[in-house]
C-alpha cells in the first residue's frame, strides 16, 4: 500500500479503494483495485489448473470490472473498504429504487435544479 507521504508510481498499480468521477460535474463513485484469484489458465478458459491459483490485480468501478488503468490513472480520493462497499450497495439501490438520483446515473453531470434537497 502507498503511504501518505510517497507519490504513487504510475506504472505500478497497487490495491486500494477510491472515490472517482466518471464525468466532470458527476457524482463520486466507488472504485477499487484488488487481488483476484482464478484456477483458469489466462487466455485459455477451457484449461483448468487443478491445485494452482493464478493471482492478478483487477479494477472495479461501482462493482463492475474495468481496465486497470481506468482506476489507477484516475485521480481519486482514498477511502476505506467499508466506505467502498457501502457506496457500491447504495448505487445499486439507487439504480433500482431511485433512478432520478445522481448515484443512479454516474456518467451524467449532476443537475442541481433536478436533484432533491438532501435535508
Amino acid at each position: 500500500m502507498i503511504s501518505r507521504g510517497e507519490p504513487r508510481q504510475m506504472d505500478k498499480p497497487e490495491p486500494g479503494h477510491w472515490l472517482v468521477r466518471l464525468v466532470k460535474g458527476g457524482p463520486s463513485v466507488p472504485a477499487c483495485i484488488r487481488w483476484c484469484e482464478t484456477t483458469v489458465e489466462p487466455g485459455e478458459p477451457s484449461n483448468l489448473m487443478h491445485g494452482t491459483r493464478y493471482r492478478f490485480l483487477a479494477a472495479f468501478i461501482n462493482g463492475d470490472p474495468v481496465p486497470l488503468d481506468r482506476v489507477w490513472l484516475t485521480r481519486g480520493t482514498p477511502i476505506d473498504r467499508a466506505e467502498h462497499d457501502f457506496r457500491v450497495a447504495d448505487t445499486n439501490w439507487a439504480m433500482t429504487n431511485a433512478p432520478a438520483e445522481p448515484a443512479a446515473r454516474p456518467t451524467e453531470r449532476v443537475d442541481l435544479r433536478q436533484t432533491s434537497i438532501p435535508f
